[in-house]
């Protein structure tokens, strides 16, 4: 209780105090108190500047936006790039624009944004089975040297060689990149493979 008075008797006891709450209060409509006050933003200007860079800034993400297909904007129109009050914006906006219609950061982005990539992808990462994954990719690349080492020994021809050491690698690369990957983890690998094929090869 004695806590909730203090604010009060300081308010009665120091006239400075009472005349600065006195001029909150009621000082809107006195003339003399409105003379005393800073100058207004009409005067400064400096409200309208923040304004008119905040409305920039929004036409700025505006335009990004029309270029990204992970916006909703995407395809909607393409707002002026021109005429930035703020020659530092009007070049990181240049820049970014540049950037978003290179074809790579356009499948990128197309990819990332497709449902079946990201739902596939998702199922990958919180799978449990990732560390046995790797496990049987190590002893797979193990038990391929072995065999490509053994079958190097029992060819002493240049060209018998080329074609074993071809044929290991394909054998070891669809194994470890197709074959055990679906078997260990699922239809989600193979998913998300034919969702990334499907983005890349399409039209933009």
């Amino acid at each position: 209780m004695r806590y909730s008075i203090l604010p009060l008797l300081l308010i009665l006891l120091c006239p400075a105090v009472r005349a600065a709450d006195n001029r909150i209060i009621w000082g809107a409509d006195d003339p003399s108190v409105q003379s005393q006050k800073s100058p207004n933003s009409e005067e400064t200007g400096v409200p309208r500047e923040l304004e008119k860079n905040q409305s920039e800034v929004s036409r700025a993400y505006d335009s990004l936006n029309t270029l990204n297909p992970l916006s909703a904007r995407f395809g909607q129109g393409n707002p002026a790039f021109s005429g930035y009050h703020e020659p530092g914006l009007q070049k990181s906006v240049s820049e970014l624009q540049h950037l978003l219609t290179l074809p790579g950061v356009q499948r990128y982005l197309k990819l990332i944004s497709n449902p079946a990539f990201s739902r596939g992808f998702d199922q990958i990462l919180k799978s449990p089975q990732r560390l046995p994954l790797l496990y049987a990719e190590i002893a797979w690349l193990l038990a391929m040297l072995i065999f490509r080492s053994w079958r190097l020994s029992l060819h002493t021809h240049w060209f018998r060689r080329f074609w074993v050491r071809t044929g290991c690698f394909l054998i070891f690369s669809v194994g470890s990149v197709l074959i055990l990957p679906w078997a260990i983890l699922g239809n989600s690998y193979p998913q998300t493979l034919l969702a990334t094929y499907q983005t890349l090869t399409s039209q933009l």
